[in-house]
């Protein structure tokens, strides 16, 4: 019997110390603090806008006041030179995309930019399907992966998609030094948006030398 009451009473104990600690975490004393999101980098424009570092792997949606809306790690170009560091702007979106002329490759909420090195569309998008698989885990976010597009975790691509409108600008940027220069060529097709104040160099494409090539393609995932 003595037996019985002391296992009861151990029980008891237990139990009260496994409440006490559930709701310690449920008020958030001994929980970590959640780190704050990374700032956008410097010399990267102002206004609202889509900030890409090429180097960091890292997009930053930025308000018209300068507060960070969101950001998310994403996989670029592998060889980290498309699109290049430069200005660019939000030419077209679409909910759904396929790769021609097979279709076995699809992305979803893309957004598109920019122009890769044989006129061929690039922008951000979900990690790509192929066949139903995806073409990278979202583990490797945060590295190179693509062919010239911006893979994202579909619910950061969703969030871009949203977020983003036609004729929002977005600055490239590479705090890893590595990233050239944009030449003209990477610049979406039509007329640019209203001009927007960077640091970016006067070799970088820009509003003012925007072009309307005609050259269209399929994009690069």
């Amino acid at each position: 019997m003595v037996m019985r009451i002391g296992r009861l009473s151990a029980l008891l104990v237990a139990t009260a110390l496994i409440g006490t600690a559930a709701a310690t975490l449920a008020g958030g004393t001994a929980m970590a603090a959640e780190a704050p999101p990374a700032p956008a980098p410097e010399n990267s424009g102002s206004g609202r806008r889509i900030v890409y570092d090429m180097g960091a792997q890292r997009v930053w949606l930025i308000e018209a006041d300068g507060t960070v809306f969101h950001t998310h790690l994403v996989s670029g170009h592998r060889d980290r030179v498309t699109p290049g560091v430069g200005q660019f702007w939000v030419s077209s979106k679409s909910r759904t995309t396929a790769v021609l002329p097979s279709r076995a490759t699809t992305m979803e909420y893309m957004v598109r930019f920019a122009r890769g090195r044989s006129g061929l569309e690039i922008g951000f998008h979900s990690i790509p399907m192929k066949y139903g698989e995806p073409l990278q885990t979202v583990g490797e976010l945060g590295t190179p992966q693509s062919a010239g597009c911006v893979r994202q975790k579909l619910s950061d691509a969703n969030t871009l998609y949203d977020w983003a409108t036609e004729g929002t600008w977005v600055v490239v940027v590479d705090s890893s030094g590595r990233a050239p220069q944009a030449p003209l060529d990477r610049l979406p097709e039509g007329p640019p948006p209203p001009a927007m104040t960077t640091a970016a160099t006067a070799d970088s494409p820009s509003a003012s030398a925007a072009t309307t090539s005609s050259a269209r393609g399929w994009w690069w995932r």
